[in-house]
């Protein structure tokens, strides 16, 4: 055991079959070995070992379940008796849930589907004290993205697995859900989107649409978009205070702005 500055993290060599894939990590149950990307991985990771150390907590049943690092561990565990993990006893399930989907968020992760992820920040948000806006602070996202990503989880369970292979892409998916259309009626875009094309089915939501109304605020609501551009270093400095000021004081950036615009004006008219 390696001893860490957190006396609640270690490090061990620990019995592969002691390990197990934690049903909390947001990949649990996708199949692991079809793809290119798991076999170069496989290849890599019997060339030069593990570089990146899986990380574990104990089931309190004698065992580990794998947190983070599960097609680390899915590539080797068939290669060698023990594997060195870090092992974290101080999380509690939330904590793992969100640590395992900023992990597959990252830029080089293989690149998760749009239903996995909506059912990780489904968990999110369930287990939050301070629900939507708290997870939305806590990731760093727009409130109305997550309000997206929940959304298609209302949708039919075959569309949904279309969703997840790329055959209804994620815009339309959502769309979709908007509508509140029937099963059968979202198993029939799934197959004009797969069968056709993307762009007949752009067709098909624009003919269902009609009458509906369109996406955006309520009537009456006066809306004001503010934009910040990261090329502009004074400007970019600006919005990373008031991201990190929001997420302080666990406060929603657009209500905050609003605030603090409402004043600004108060005090000018007084």
């Amino acid at each position: 055991m390696i001893a860490m500055e957190n006396k609640s993290v270690k490090v061990e060599w620990i019995p592969v079959e002691k390990l197990y894939v934690s049903p909390l990590n947001v990949r649990a149950d996708e199949k692991f070995g079809d793809s290119l990307e798991d076999e170069m991985l496989k290849r890599n990771v019997t060339e030069t070992g593990i570089k990146q150390l899986i990380t574990v907590r104990p089931d309190g049943k004698g065992r580990y379940e794998v947190l983070l690092g599960r097609r680390r561990f899915l590539s080797i565990k068939d290669k060698v008796k023990t594997i060195p993990c870090i092992v974290r006893e101080d999380w509690d399930d939330r904590e793992a849930i969100k640590a395992s989907l900023i992990e597959n968020l990252g830029i080089f992760r293989k690149e998760l589907d749009p239903i996995t992820r909506a059912k990780a920040l489904k968990k999110l948000v369930e287990t939050s004290p301070s629900g939507l806006t708290g997870v939305a602070i806590e990731l760093g996202i727009p409130k109305s993205t997550l309000s997206e990503y929940l959304k298609i989880l209302e949708l039919s369970p075959k569309l949904q697995e279309k969703v997840s292979k790329g055959v209804v892409p994620f815009r339309y998916a959502v769309e979709i859900a908007r509508l509140g259309l029937s099963e059968e009626k979202q198993e029939y875009l799934a197959e004009v989107s797969e069968k056709k094309s993307v762009e007949a089915l752009k067709k098909e939501l624009v003919r269902l649409s009609e009458g509906k109304g369109k996406r955006g605020a309520p009537p009456g609501l006066f809306v004001i978009r503010l934009v910040f551009d990261p090329n502009n270093p004074e400007e970019k400095e600006y919005f990373e205070k008031l991201k990190q000021y929001c997420e302080s004081h666990q406060l929603s950036l657009s209500e905050y702005v609003k605030s603090c615009l409402v004043e600004r004006l108060k005090s000018l008219h007084a």
